[in-house]
């Protein structure tokens, strides 16, 4: 059996987090962080293959974790998917630009979400 593809799900919202978490438990082993502090801090010790990243966060939003993580050589190859209520071209513009491997607006549809993972593991 082989190991389960390993998921960083970054989300300020706690609801957030367990609902993606009993989305991707079956088919990925998920860790959840609150924030992207510490996403960034402990994105070397989790190792992920993939992270989900909430752009709308305080402090410091996905779209500067995602550049942060993208310029930093042992994690510029992480593919990073946006999953996030805002629905604006601009925003998901932005998203591309900076190295998202996918851009999801919420609410969340579980297949999408699976088939993108899958998608953005596969190319990677």
């Amino acid at each position: 059996m082989t190991n389960p593809q390993k998921v960083l799900v970054v989300d300020d919202q706690t609801d957030n987090l367990v609902l993606l978490e009993m989305i991707l438990e079956d088919d990925f082993d998920v860790t959840c962080r609150i924030s992207g502090e510490e996403c960034l801090a402990e994105v070397d010790d989790i190792c992920p293959n993939i992270i989900i990243l909430d752009v709308n966060m305080p402090t410091i939003d996905g779209f500067e974790v995602c550049r942060r993580l993208k310029s930093q050589p042992n994690t510029a190859d992480i593919p990073i998917i946006f999953l996030t209520a805002l629905d604006l071209i601009e925003q998901e513009k932005i998203g591309y630009e900076i190295g998202a491997a996918d851009y999801i607006t919420k609410p969340v549809d579980a297949e999408r979400l699976i088939s993108s993972i899958n998608k953005a593991l596969a190319s990677n």
